[in-house]
């Protein structure tokens, strides 16, 4: 690089193709096995790292959906319903909130797995509604704890007891499903993305004014300022 010459950036190819891709893909989850992609149709499709798939047509429309650890998926619908299956698409768990027969009151817009659920008292799921709720799901179905909020939400990220809902009123919310409390970090701007560091429930927040921070439960512990604004 010294002289001046520029070198060629290596070609990276796919460890597997896994055929062509739907015209309109409305999202898609992944586990060790195979990828499961949900379309504007009631169809599931679920394509296997050996070459095989699987689509199963289903009496709802699926609007979101993540992969479990141990091989199954959990669907969200349009309903309001959400329900767990195993890797062949049995009916494991319908989760209900109490006296009614579904999760939310309108359409599931994300549920994710707690990965580091490692506690009995700890949850299984966190799935948000357009009913503007955050519920915490257990292993067995029950539900935990519903947290309402207002402004939309736009991103939600997981730590073992904690969820962080960011909004777009310059909001992120710590919802801890142990102690079932909920507390709210005031930022000078909009979160564009949060993610987890995997330590202490802390996070870490990039911010529409170009800095990031790190943020607990109840603080925004340090921030810094990048020169050029990360996408």
């Amino acid at each position: 690089m010294g002289n001046g010459a520029s070198e060629e950036a290596p070609s990276i190819s796919p460890q597997l193709c896994l055929g062509d891709s739907p015209k309109k893909i409305e999202m898609m989850a992944c586990n060790d096995n195979s990828v499961m992609i949900l379309t504007p149709t009631k169809n599931v499709e679920v394509r296997n790292f050996d070459g095989t798939s699987i689509i199963k047509p289903l009496n709802l429309q699926p609007t979101c959906c993540c992969a479990t650890r141990s091989g199954g998926w959990v669907i969200g619908f349009n309903s309001g319903h959400l329900s767990e299956f195993d890797n062949s698409f049995q009916l494991l768990v319908s989760y209900r909130t109490p006296g009614n027969f579904r999760a939310h009151e309108g359409s599931v817009l994300l549920v994710l797995e707690n990965e580091d659920l490692t506690n009995e008292g700890f949850y299984h799921l966190a799935s948000i509604g357009s009913d503007n709720s955050l519920n915490f799901w257990s292993k067995t179905g029950n539900h935990l704890y519903k947290f309402k909020f207002e402004p939309n939400f736009t991103s939600l990220c997981l730590t073992s007891c904690i969820a962080y809902l960011a909004d777009d009123h310059q909001h992120i919310h710590s919802v801890n499903a142990e102690k079932f409390n909920s507390y709210t970090v005031n930022l000078p701007c909009n979160a564009k993305s949060i993610g987890s560091l995997g330590e202490r429930d802390l996070i870490l927040a990039i911010l529409e004014n170009g800095t990031v921070s790190i943020i607990s439960p109840n603080q925004v512990i340090i921030k810094f300022q990048f020169l050029n604004n990360p996408s």
